[in-house]
């Protein structure tokens, strides 16, 4: 079957952009109608004066992916000094984007054997995002209409989908009531920007700068707890177990005695971080908290008192 969408591709690099293609293969795909591609090229200059042998394409049809909020988002995050990808090229109407590579090593590669070090870079960004960026900003807010609708996954995906079961009216009633709890909770933390997926896979291993930042088109300005949860209790891996046994080592002031009580944490941590911590305790359990202590230890109090 022909791909009709690879051979556009192939014919803007080769007629508008004038590269000489090598290769042209799948890179990745994302839970979305967006594809990526690696291209073997010559004729591609940086801005830095370095050649490059290959780049990313995105490919994203414009019906179902617009390719703009990406491009906002790669210059907001660059305007923070954050490493998302270079933008070399891009073609609105048609949905391509060509891209720096960023190689093919992410984080959950490295973890059993490079967990402190990667982890450290990945706060020293979280830290950054949160903190330099502005309210003001032209991002769509994380509303309790988003909030509904992505906790709604859990019941449509996770139950109906993946277990087949259909909740009673008792447990809709627990679901609702703790749907509310949740959204509250978020609507009542601080706002900062939030990349929405800040874990592991979306982390990459690059030799200068790291992270490179990927898959963050769909930021908005949100709950400061939101990246830390997805940082520290990854959907994909149970990092802070890794954490654990390397952070607290060798950050010897972290408090590792923390209470579960949310009382006894916030006396142990101390304001600003009460709207954090609370949210965390909601969320999760002791060992959050503990990270969550070494998080607010790790990035200065005072770099977050302008947000409470």
């Amino acid at each position: 079957m022909v791909d009709s969408r690879r051979q556009a591709i192939q014919s803007w690099l080769t007629d508008t952009l004038a590269l000489s293609v090598h290769s042209l293969e799948t890179a990745s795909e994302d839970a979305s109608f967006r594809r990526y591609w690696r291209a073997h090229v010559d004729g591609l200059v940086s801005t830095s004066g370095a050649v490059m042998k290959t780049i990313v394409i995105m490919d994203a049809p414009p019906d179902k992916e617009p390719v703009q909020p990406f491009l906002d988002t790669t210059h907001l995050l660059q305007s923070l000094g954050l490493h998302s990808p270079t933008l070399y090229a891009h073609d609105v109407d048609n949905g391509f984007i060509a891209l720096e590579d960023f190689g093919t090593i992410d984080y959950q590669q490295r973890l059993s054997t490079e967990a402190a070090a990667l982890y450290t870079d990945a706060i020293d960004a979280l830290v950054t995002l949160q903190t330099r960026g502005t309210r003001s900003a032209p991002l769509p807010h994380y509303s309790a209409a988003l909030f509904d609708r992505d906790l709604q996954l859990f019941q449509d995906w996770y139950g109906l989908h993946q277990l087949g079961r259909q909740m009673n009216d008792q447990q809709l009633a627990v679901w609702r009531a703790l749907k509310t709890q949740l959204i509250e909770c978020c609507l009542q933390q601080p706002q900062v920007w939030v990349h929405r997926d800040f874990h592991s896979r979306n982390l990459m291993v690059v030799e200068t700068d790291n992270p490179g930042i990927i898959d963050y088109q769909d930021m908005v300005i949100g709950p400061i707890a939101y990246d830390p949860v997805s940082l520290f209790k990854d959907c994909r891996d149970e990092v802070y177990l890794i954490m654990y046994d390397r952070y607290l080592k060798i950050h010897h002031d972290i408090d590792v005695t923390v209470s579960r009580t949310s009382q006894n944490l916030e006396n142990r941590i101390k304001n600003p971080c009460r709207v954090l911590t609370d949210s965390f305790l909601i969320y999760e359990e002791y060992g959050y908290a503990r990270l969550m202590s070494w998080f607010l230890k790790r990035s200065n109090h005072k770099r977050y008192s302008t947000l409470f």
